[in-house]
């Protein structure tokens, strides 16, 4: 006997919010970009760099870097790719082909990303990092893929309203945590940090845009509310 699919929902409460904040991160995304390709601009974010960095490096408190080694380690391929194996997986198994759209979109638009901006950008990292490092420096692959799989797994694992809330400030939460993380440990700048983790929300909100919109035009009889059955009974005929 076939499994039957599970029950796909929306994966934004409000696709008009969805659309505003992809286009307000995607503005923050290219704004940086921009300016990291210009003299100028890369000079100017180099120099919050320098002061970012020294602020970090007073600040290395024994618990802290402690921290941030665990989440360079949770922030890491090793970890990240088996996550979404099996979410993927998982989605597949249920047969919710919307939100495995959204994660496996997601995935692949933000490591073809950082690649192309990696050696795009050839930026050299901070000196003297407390962990291993390779490749360039902007924007921060662990930042970008946190963004990514966080924001993703409240989108496809819990369906809009007041219960997901906390959910989405956790989220946002550890991706910050997680590029300041990078800071910390010296293995990245800020602004590749910061630049990383816009970039991540900015490519899962806008893939959940996407599809819940094609969604929504696929099977526009969705979106009307069925008619009672009260309503369309037969009235009695009078006498």
């Amino acid at each position: 006997m076939a499994r039957a699919p599970a029950a796909e929902y929306d994966p934004l409460a409000s696709l008009r919010v969805g659309t505003i904040l992809t286009a307000v991160l995607g503005v923050l995304s290219v704004a940086m970009l921009v300016a990291m390709a210009l003299p100028g601009g890369r000079e100017a974010m180099g120099e919050l760099d320098e002061v970012w960095i020294d602020w970090m490096t007073n600040l290395r408190w024994a618990p802290l870097v402690r921290v941030s080694r665990v989440l360079d380690v949770i922030g890491s391929g090793l970890v990240l790719w088996p996550v979404r194996i099996m979410v993927a997986a998982w989605l597949g198994w249920r047969r919710r082909r919307r939100a495995l759209t959204i994660w496996v979109a997601a995935a692949v638009v933000s490591e073809v990303a950082i690649g192309l901006l990696k050696a795009g950008y050839a930026r050299a990292r901070p000196p003297d990092p407390l962990v291993s490092t390779s490749g360039y420096s902007f924007p921060s692959g662990h930042a970008v893929a946190t963004a990514v799989i966080v924001v993703a797994l409240v989108l496809v694992c819990i369906p809009p309203g007041r219960a997901r809330h906390p959910w989405e400030i956790a989220a946002a939460g550890f991706a910050v945590c997680m590029a300041v993380s990078r800071t910390i440990l010296g293995a990245h700048w800020i602004t590749d940090a910061v630049a990383g983790t816009v970039i991540g929300m900015a490519v899962t909100i806008g893939a959940a845009v996407v599809v819940q919109r094609w969604g929504t035009r696929a099977s526009p009889a969705a979106s009307i509310e069925p008619v009672p059955a009260a309503a369309t009974a037969e009235r009695p005929v009078r006498e």
